[in-house]
């Protein structure tokens, strides 16, 4: 059974998690695509982004959800990438 990884980006020290502890992109991704999943998460400057209260900034958004596609591609045979909320889909 794959292990399970929550997608939690807005959490600060991390973009996955695994029993509430942030994962290093880094150990577990192609150097490239850690890369990316790291400088994106880094644009996260504030909840405002987020679809919370208002429509939150859609092209870092939109962003994420193509990094959480290819996040769940790359990890696929050895990781279940799991997200708790709506916007990434």
């Amino acid at each position: 059974m794959p292990a399970r990884i929550e997608w939690w980006p807005e959490h600060g020290s991390g973009q996955m998690w695994v029993d509430r502890v942030a994962v290093e992109s880094a150990s577990l991704l192609p150097e490239e695509l850690a890369s990316r999943v790291i400088a994106w998460n880094d644009a996260f400057v504030d909840e405002d982004m987020l679809p919370i209260d208002g429509p939150g900034d859609a092209v870092w958004l939109a962003e994420g959800k193509q990094l959480l596609a290819s996040v769940r591609e790359a990890l696929s045979e050895s990781h279940k990438i799991v997200v708790t909320e709506p916007w990434w889909g």
